[in-house]
C-alpha cells in the first residue's frame, strides 16, 4: 500500500473518530444531565441521540411499551395521556387488583405552600421535612393494617437535584425515627427507604415514590418532559408529589407546560402539609 493511500485512510479514521467524540460522546453525557430530546440546553447543538437519524428512521426504530405491568392505573393515567397521547402505556389486565393498598388516591399531591428554594443551591428544606413527616404517617398506617402484617415496603425518595438529595440524606440521618442501612438507604418501621436523584433511579422502581420538586417559580430541570416522565412512572402502589402546588401550577407560563399540567391534574387530589406550623408552635 502506498504511503498516500495509507495516510488518506488514517485521515478518514481520524475524522470519523473526531465526529464520534464531538457528537456521540457529548450526546450521552448531556442527555443524562439535561434529559433526552431537543431541550433548552441543546436546541442550538445537534446530538447523535436527538438529531443523528432522519425522522422517518427514528420513528421506525422507536420502540415504546404498549402495556405497563408496574403502576396502579391511577398512577399511569397522567403519563399515558400526556406523554403517549393515550396510544401506549395501557394498563395490563388486573393491575388495580394487583396493587391492593390503603384507601385514598394512588397518585396524590402533598402541597408545601411555604416551601422555598435555598438561594443559589437547588434544595428545599420544607419539602425535606414534609417528606419525613409523610413517611412517618405512611409507616403508622401500613404498620397497623392487618392485611400487610409483616410486609416490608420499598420506598424511593427522589429529586431532580443532587443538593436536595444531600439534604434529604442529612435530614434522615439526623432523625430519631430512621436507621441507616448504608449508602443512601434508611429504614423506618416497615419502610425500606432509598434516597436518589431521578437520573440515577432511571430503570428502577419502588412500591412507593415520593418526588421532591424543589423549584417553586423557575422551572430548571422541570422543563424536561423525558426526565419528568421517568420520575412519575417509578411507583407501583403510591406516587406522592411533594412541592409548592400553586407555584408549579403556574410553570406553564415559564416554559414547563408538562409539570403545570401535572399539578392541574392533582388539583382535587392534594393535601396541605402542616408540619411547619406544628414545629413553630
Amino acid at each position: 500500500m502506498s504511503p498516500s493511500v495509507e495516510e488518506a485512510g488514517l485521515e478518514r479514521q481520524a475524522w470519523a473518530l473526531t465526529n464520534v467524540l464531538k457528537v456521540g460522546f457529548p450526546s450521552v453525557l448531556e442527555a443524562l444531565q439535561f434529559g433526552f430530546g431537543r431541550g433548552r440546553r441543546l436546541k442550538n447543538q445537534k446530538t447523535a441521540l436527538s438529531h443523528g437519524l432522519p425522522h422517518a428512521d427514528r420513528k421506525q426504530r422507536h420502540v415504546a411499551l404498549s402495556h405497563q405491568h408496574r403502576m396502579h392505573p391511577e398512577i399511569s393515567a397522567f403519563p399515558r395521556k400526556r406523554f403517549y397521547r393515550g396510544e401506549r402505556l395501557h394498563d395490563s389486565e388486573g393491575m388495580a387488583e394487583k396493587r391492593a393498598f390503603l384507601p385514598g388516591p394512588r397518585s396524590r399531591w402533598l402541597d408545601v405552600p411555604d416551601g422555598s428554594e435555598d438561594g443559589e443551591v437547588k434544595r428545599n428544606r420544607r419539602e425535606a421535612d414534609a417528606i419525613l413527616y409523610e413517611l412517618r404517617r405512611l409507616n403508622a398506617d401500613l404498620g397497623n393494617d392487618q392485611r400487610f402484617s409483616g410486609r416490608r415496603w420499598s420506598v424511593a425518595v427522589l429529586s431532580f437535584y443532587r443538593a436536595q438529595e444531600s439534604l434529604l440524606l442529612d435530614v434522615f440521618a439526623r432523625s430519631k425515627d430512621t436507621k441507616g442501612r448504608g449508602g443512601r438507604g434508611f429504614r423506618l418501621g416497615c419502610l425500606d427507604i432509598e434516597v436518589c436523584t431521578v437520573d440515577r433511579f432511571q430503570g428502577h422502581e419502588a412500591d412507593i415514590v415520593l418526588l421532591s420538586y424543589v423549584r417553586t417559580f423557575v422551572p430548571g430541570f422541570l422543563d424536561s418532559p423525558n426526565r419528568l416522565n421517568v420520575a412519575i412512572t417509578r411507583a407501583r402502589y403510591l406516587m406522592v408529589h411533594v412541592g409548592r402546588w400553586n407555584g408549579l401550577r403556574q410553570m406553564g407560563k415559564r416554559g414547563a407546560p408538562h409539570v403545570a399540567a401535572l399539578a392541574a391534574h392533582h388539583e382535587h387530589l392534594r393535601s396541605t402539609d402542616t408540619a411547619g406550623k406544628r414545629r413553630r408552635r
